[in-house]
């Protein structure tokens, strides 16, 4: 397979896919910590280690989450499927829009959490670079009440995240395996096949 940097008709560059996956796997692995650390004491020295790596790693995601967007701006996704019904296609849309502004937006909710919090401990990105709280958070004058309303958004928002993968994942399967139009060819190119573009546009 030919190493494609950017994005095609057929299917997405090399870039593109690298980011996809870094970013499925921070939050698959970012999902994990969280409920973990969910279970261990409050207050205790593990569940205070399992915060610290939760914290870089949701960081992670949010450093990388930007540059894809970036990358998607100024790159043109591949075609649709043809086979896809105009609700389908907008559906589709809606999906990845809102897929974009979740990996955003659950991570800076938790950084606002963070920054919001009244003992101000300072963020290490991998406990090696230090890492700025967000100004306006750590301003407002009732801290606690701040950091459990970002507390409660940012959960939220992971559990809006958690649904809109699973109807992604879902409908990439049912595309693949259903409709047999190869649409994971365009991610994950070995699989081959990838979708052909509609040449009626």
């Amino acid at each position: 397979m030919a190493l494609l940097l950017r994005n095609s008709e057929r299917r997405y560059g090399t870039v593109a896919i690298i980011l996809h996956w870094l970013i499925a796997i921070a939050i698959a692995l970012q999902l994990w910590l969280g409920f973990f650390m969910e279970q261990l004491a409050e207050g205790s020295f593990a569940r205070f280690e399992a915060l610290q790596r939760h914290k870089s790693v949701g960081l992670t995601i949010l450093i990388l989450s930007v540059v894809r967007l970036v990358w998607r701006l100024i790159h043109s996704a591949p075609r649709a499927d043809p086979g896809l019904r105009p609700i389908e296609r907008r559906l589709a849309g809606l999906v990845h829009f809102g897929l974009y502004f979740l990996i955003i937006a659950v991570p800076l909710a938790g950084w606002a959490t963070v920054s919001a919090s009244p003992l101000g401990l300072p963020i290490q990105l991998y406990g090696v670079i230090g890492w700025p709280h967000l100004p306006f958070f750590g301003a407002v004058a009732d801290g606690q009440a701040m950091e459990d309303l970002m507390h409660a958004i940012h959960k939220g928002l992971v559990f809006a995240l958690i649904a809109l993968a699973v109807i992604h994942i879902l409908a990439a399967l049912r595309h693949q395996f259903l409709l047999k139009n190869a649409v994971l060819g365009r991610m994950i190119p070995w699989l081959g096949g990838a979708a052909k573009p509609d040449k009626s546009e």
